[in-house]
C-alpha cells in the first residue's frame, strides 16, 4: 500500500478526531440538557461513519481512478466540474439567506422558558459571552417566520464579522434559515451522486436508488436537529426543497461545461470527433459519440439543417460524421 495513501488517510483521522478530543472534558451541554459525555459518545459515532466513508473515496480515487487515461477516457472530470458547481451554487444560496433573515433558533426564542424550567432546577448557570436569549441574555429572542428578515438594514454591518451580533441583536447571529446542516449534508454526498454512484455521467436507476437512501439519512438528521431545538421544520423544509431541485441543474450545468471541455480534450488526447445527425418526425438531432463507450450524446435539435450542419462540422470540428433517417423505430443510413 502506497505510503502517500497512508498518508492521506492519517490526515482524514486527525482532521477528524482531534476537534472530538479538544471537546472531552466535564461539563454539560445546556441545549438538550445532558452531560457533554452524551454527546462526545454521538460524535464519536458519526465521526467513524464519516472517516469510514471519507476513507473509502480516498481509496476509490487513488486506486480507481488515478490514471490520467482513466479520468480523462472516463470523463470523470466532468463529475469533478458537477461538484464543485455544486458546493458553490448551494452554498453562495445558503449564506445570502441565512445573513439576509438572521432567524433565531427555537432554541434562543424558548430560552427564558428553558433557562427558568430547565436548566436552573439542575444547578446550571451559563457565562454572558453568548447571548442566547435577548436583553440580558436570559429572554426569549424575537420569533420570525421563514419568510421575516430580522432587522434586515440593522444587522448588515454584521455580514462579515457577526462577533458583536452574540452580544445583542436579537439572536440574528443564530443565522437559523435555511439549514446549513442539510445544504452541507447534500453537499458530502453530492460526491457519491456525481462521481462514484454515477459511473456512466448520467442520472440512471442506480443514482435514484442511491439519492432515495440519502434522503433518508438527511431525514434522520433533521428529526436530531429538531430535537436539539436548534432548527425549525420550515428551515429544513426549505433546505430540502431548494438542495433537490440542485442535483439536477448541477447535473445539466456540468453536462453543458462538459460539451465545451470534450472537444479540446479530445483534440488533445488525439480522439476523433466523431457525429450523428438524426433525422425524424420532421426534424434533424445532433449527436456527438462518446469515443470510449461508443454511446450517443444529444447535443441539439436543428433548424436550418443545411446551414447547421456546417456549424456543428466547424464549431466541433467534427472528422466524421453520419447522418440518419429513423422510420418505424428503424434507423435507416442517408448516403
Amino acid at each position: 500500500m502506497p505510503l502517500f495513501f497512508l498518508f492521506e488517510i492519517s490526515v482524514i483521522l486527525l482532521v477528524v478526531f482531534i476537534p472530538l478530543l479538544v471537546t472531552l472534558g466535564v461539563g454539560n451541554d445546556p441545549k438538550a440538557v445532558l452531560s457533554y459525555w452524551w454527546r462526545f459518545g454521538v460524535q464519536l459515532g458519526i465521526h467513524i461513519v464519516e472517516t469510514v466513508a471519507m476513507c473509502w473515496v480516498i481509496y476509490y480515487m487513488r486506486f480507481q481512478i488515478k490514471d490520467k487515461a482513466v479520468l480523462i477516457d472516463e470523463e470523470y472530470y466532468i463529475g469533478c466540474l458537477k461538484m464543485i458547481f455544486h458546493v458553490f451554487i448551494t452554498y453562495f444560496i445558503l449564506i445570502v439567506l441565512k445573513r439576509s433573515f438572521g432567524r433565531p433558533f427555537y432554541y434562543s426564542v424558548d430560552f427564558h422558558n428553558i433557562y427558568q424550567n430547565e436548566l436552573q432546577p439542575l444547578g446550571w448557570d451559563f457565562e454572558y459571552t453568548v447571548m442566547w436569549g435577548s436583553g440580558d441574555g436570559t429572554k426569549n429572542a424575537t420569533y420570525f417566520a421563514w419568510y421575516e428578515p430580522n432587522d434586515f438594514l440593522g444587522n448588515i454591518k454584521y455580514w462579515f464579522n457577526d462577533a458583536g451580533a452574540k452580544g445583542d441583536s436579537n439572536s440574528w447571529w443564530n443565522n437559523d434559515f435555511p439549514s446549513g446542516h442539510t445544504v452541507g449534508t447534500f453537499c458530502l454526498f453530492a460526491l457519491f451522486f456525481y462521481i462514484v454512484a454515477n459511473d456512466d455521467k448520467k442520472i440512471n436507476k442506480k443514482t435514484v436508488i442511491f439519492f432515495w437512501t440519502i434522503l433518508a439519512h438527511i431525514t434522520i438528521l433533521q428529526i436530531s436537529l429538531l430535537i436539539y431545538r436548534f432548527h425549525w421544520l420550515t428551515d429544513l423544509n426549505f433546505s430540502t426543497m431548494f438542495c433537490i431541485p440542485c442535483f439536477w441543474l448541477v447535473n445539466w450545468l456540468g453536462n453543458l461545461a462538459g460539451y465545451l471541455l470534450r472537444t479540446s480534450i479530445r483534440a488533445w488526447t488525439g480522439k476523433e470527433n466523431h457525429a450523428v445527425f438524426i433525422y425524424q418526425k420532421n426534424k434533424w438531432s445532433f449527436y456527438l459519440v462518446n469515443p470510449y463507450n461508443q454511446q450517443l450524446e444529444f447535443v441539439s435539435n436543428l433548424k436550418n439543417h443545411e446551414k447547421a450542419f456546417s456549424r456543428c462540422i466547424k464549431k466541433y470540428k467534427l472528422t466524421n460524421y453520419e447522418k440518419y433517417e429513423r422510420e418505424n423505430n428503424k434507423i435507416n443510413l442517408i448516403i
